[in-house]
């Protein structure tokens, strides 16, 4: 998941659904948004088939991320057969400093084929 807009992020939220009868999720790791130590990386996945995941960049000054950058990595494991979906929900977003949305570009879907 990238956003390439210049502006700088502060705030990212992003859901993220899959086919847990299909595959089961195994880990979730914070990516480059969440590397720096004035950041927080939070993930639920207390309901099945959802993964949500809150990173927060906090620096005083209020300079924090620009460019592409990873969110986060996502580890699967097969438990049946089939293709997986995985879709993020539109109501995802990023958000500067100033708590204005950032338009995410690249927001897809992407299929898991499990075998």
């Amino acid at each position: 998941m990238t956003q390439g807009d210049q502006n700088k992020i502060k705030i990212n939220k992003t859901t993220i659904f899959f086919d847990a009868g299909i595959v089961d999720l195994k880990d979730v790791r914070s990516g480059q948004f969440a590397e720096s130590s004035n950041s927080m990386f939070f993930v639920d996945t207390a309901s099945s088939g959802i993964i949500e995941i809150v990173s927060v960049y906090i620096n005083d000054n209020s300079q924090s991320v620009s460019n592409d950058i990873s969110i986060g990595q996502i580890a699967f494991e097969s438990i049946s057969s089939g293709i997986s979906e995985i879709n993020f929900n539109r109501d995802s977003e990023m958000v500067n400093p100033d708590g204005d949305q950032i338009q995410i570009r690249h927001r897809g879907i992407g299929f898991i084929n499990a075998k």
